[in-house]
């Protein structure tokens, strides 16, 4: 039997499990969507990705409501930001 091309760590690999993954861009397409009046930076993103990884459901997994949930904590911790994107993105366009 060949080695397995894809090693996941832990003894885990293509041959017995799954890998599924979230990126910085998905960060970014939710802040979009939620029409955010700043623009997230890749070590923002990267910081969400962790309060994601670290503070998720388990139960639940990981999904669009939770990367939105890590957003808007990290936007309200560390930049300020109220937690009403909609007022807020349309404050700042006019």
């Amino acid at each position: 039997m060949s080695k397995p091309e894809h090693d996941y760590g832990y003894g885990f690999n293509e041959t017995n499990s799954i890998r599924i993954v979230w990126c910085i861009d998905d960060v970014k397409d939710m802040s979009k969507n939620m029409e955010l009046p700043i623009k997230l930076t890749d070590d923002d993103c990267m910081d969400i990705l962790s309060i994601v990884d670290s503070q998720h459901d388990a139960s639940i997994g990981v999904n669009w409501n939770t990367i939105q949930w890590a957003i808007e904590s990290h936007v309200e911790k560390n930049l300020g930001y109220p937690d009403h994107w909609d007022t807020a993105a349309k404050t700042m366009r006019s």
